[in-house]
C-alpha cells in the first residue's frame, strides 16, 4: 500500500532523505525500492514509486556546501576549535582508510562530540549520525507557523548519555523515538573501544572483500557458508604495529580497485590477502621498526622497491597493475577507474 507526498510522517520523510543521499550514484528505481522496504519494515506506508523518485531527485539535487569533503583548508571558511583538530584528524585518516570523504558537517560533529567520546570510531558513528539528522533536518518540510526549521536532536541527545539498557526502555517506554530505521540501527551497534582505528580499519577493508565472497568456492574446503568470514586467522594474532595495520588497510584498498581483481576466483583472492599478510608481517621495516627509515618522498621508487622491498610488487601485477620504472625514476601504474569500475561508498561499518 502506499500513497502520495501529502501527510508524510517526519520519521519516514527522514529516512527516504538519508537512504537517497547513502548511495547517491545507485538508480533512483533501485533506491526506492530498498526505502519502499525499510518503510513497511518500520510500520509505516510508503509513499508511491513515482513519489518515492522525486523525493529521492529532489534530496540528491539538494546540494549543500557543508556536505563537501572536509581538510584542514576549510578552515578558512569554516572554522573549528583549535583543541579539536586532534580529535578531527584521527577520524579524517579513518575516513582515508575507509575510502569515503569526511564532510564538513561531519567534521563540525567531531568537534563537538569529542570531549564526550573518546574512542575514535564510536566518535565517527556519532558525528555521521548526527551529520545525517542536521541534514535531513534542513531538508524536511517546514511545520506549519514556523518560522524556522528546527534541528531536532533530542533523541541522539539522551541516546548520547544512555546504556543500551537505559535506551531500550526509555523507547520502550514512549520516552523516546529515534528518527528513522538507519540511526536505530548505527546506534545499536557496539562500541569498538576494544580495538585501535588502525584495527578497525584494517578489519573494514577486510569486510569490503568477504561481502561479496559469500557462497563461493574456496579451494578444497567448499564455499564460504553465509554469514560466515574469510577463511584467515583473526589480524589480532599478526601482532601487527598499528602503523603496520594502515600500511595493510592501504595495500588492501588499492589491490581490490586493481583491473583484473574482479576477474579473480574466491581462492585467489583469499590466497592474494594471505600472501599481503605475509609480506607486511615479514617487513623488515616491521621486524626493525626503531630502525631509521629512508627518506620515501625523494628516493628513487624504483631504487626504493628493490632495495627495501617498499611495495608488494607480485600482487599489483596479479590484479593487473603495471609497475614498472620510468625515466622520471617514478612507477608507471597502468589503472583506470574504467576498466576497474567505481565501487559505492559506505560509511565505515561495524
Amino acid at each position: 500500500m502506499s500513497r502520495g507526498a501529502t501527510n508524510i510522517k517526519p520519521n519516514v520523510e527522514s529516512l527516504i532523505l538519508t537512504m537517497a543521499w547513502e548511495n547517491p550514484n545507485e538508480p533512483r528505481a533501485l533506491t526506492a525500492i530498498k526505502i519502499a522496504e525499510a518503510i513497511d519494515k518500520m510500520g509505516e506506508i510508503s509513499p508511491a514509486e513515482d513519489t518515492l523518485k522525486k523525493m529521492i531527485s529532489a534530496a540528491r539535487n539538494n546540494k549543500n556546501p557543508e556536505d563537501e569533503p572536509w581538510c584542514l583548508g576549510t578552515l578558512k571558511y569554516n572554522t573549528l576549535p583549535i583543541e579539536s583538530l586532534s580529535a578531527v584528524l584521527n577520524v579524517y585518516k579513518l575516513c582515508l582508510a575507509g575510502e569515503i570523504p569526511l564532510t564538513i558537517r561531519e567534521a563540525k560533529w567531531v568537534a563537538r562530540l569529542h570531549t564526550i567520546i573518546s574512542d575514535t570510531t564510536t566518535l565517527w558513528s556519532w558525528a555521521w549520525v548526527y551529520a545525517r539528522r542536521e541534514r535531513a533536518c534542513e531538508a524536511m518540510k517546514k511545520p506549519k507557523g514556523v518560522l524556522r526549521k528546527p534541528i531536532d536532536t533530542s533523541a541522539l541527545d539522551a541516546a548520547l548519555v544512555m546504556n543500551e539498557w537505559e535506551l531500550a526502555t526509555a523507547r520502550w517506554t514512549d520516552m523516546i523515538e529515534l528518527p528513522d530505521a538507519a540511526t536505530e540501527w548505527t546506534l545499536s551497534r557496539p562500541a569498538h573501544t576494544h580495538i585501535s582505528s588502525s584495527k578497525f580499519a584494517a578489519e573494514n577493508a577486510e569486510r569490503f572483500i568477504w561481502a561479496p565472497l559469500l557462497g563461493q568456492q574456496v579451494g578444497t574446503g567448499g564455499r564460504i557458508p553465509l554469514g560466515s568470514s574469510l577463511p584467515l586467522a583473526p589480524l589480532e594474532e599478526l601482532n601487527l604495529t598499528e602503523e603496520a595495520e594502515w600500511i595493510y588497510t592501504y595495500w588492501l584498498n588499492y589491490l581490490r580497485h586493481g583491473p583484473k581483481w574482479s576477474s579473480l576466483s574466491a581462492k585467489e583472492i583469499v590466497d592474494t590477502i594471505l600472501v599481503l599478510r605475509g609480506w607486511i608481517t615479514n617487513h623488515p621495516w616491521l621486524k626493525k621498526p626503531n630502525e631509521a627509515k629512508p627518506l620515501l618522498l625523494w628516493m628513487d621508487p624504483a631504487k626504493l622497491s628493490k632495495e627495501h622491498d617498499f611495495m608488494p610488487t607480485t600482487l599489483l601485477k596479479k590484479v593487473g597493475y603495471e609497475v614498472k620504472p620510468t625515466k622520471e625514476g617514478r612507477h608507471e601504474r597502468a589503472h583506470s577507474q574504467a576498466q576497474s569500475g567505481s565501487e559505492g561508498k559506505a560509511p565505515v561499518q561495524g
